[in-house]
């Protein structure tokens, strides 16, 4: 534990409100695409909802899972390099369904 001026909190912890984040909203369905940005080639996963706390935590997930950079903005991922072998598990595990 650390203590902050009077906020206390574990280290190693998730931060407030992550572990209570639900993905599986409904059905949604992911495409998994390789695309080429700048000449660099990237993961894009698409068909995310629009909801921002929820796009930033799975972006968060999925970047240290995976140990590589990326991004998300206007309901896109994008992860440096081809990872659509090693990220279709984890999104499957987190209950989307995917295409592509």
């Amino acid at each position: 534990m650390i203590s902050t001026l009077g906020v206390q909190t574990t280290v190693g912890a998730a931060p407030a409100g992550i572990g209570e984040l639900s993905y599986h909203r409904g059905v949604e369905t992911l495409r998994l695409i390789l695309a080429h940005r700048a000449g660099k080639t990237v993961t894009v996963v698409s068909g995310f909802t629009r909801d921002r706390r929820l796009m930033d935590a799975l972006a968060s997930e999925l970047k240290r899972a995976l140990a590589v950079g990326g991004t998300c903005r206007q309901g896109v991922l994008e992860l440096q390099g081809d990872e659509r072998a090693r990220v279709r598990p984890l999104l499957k595990a987190r209950g989307f369904t995917l295409r592509g």
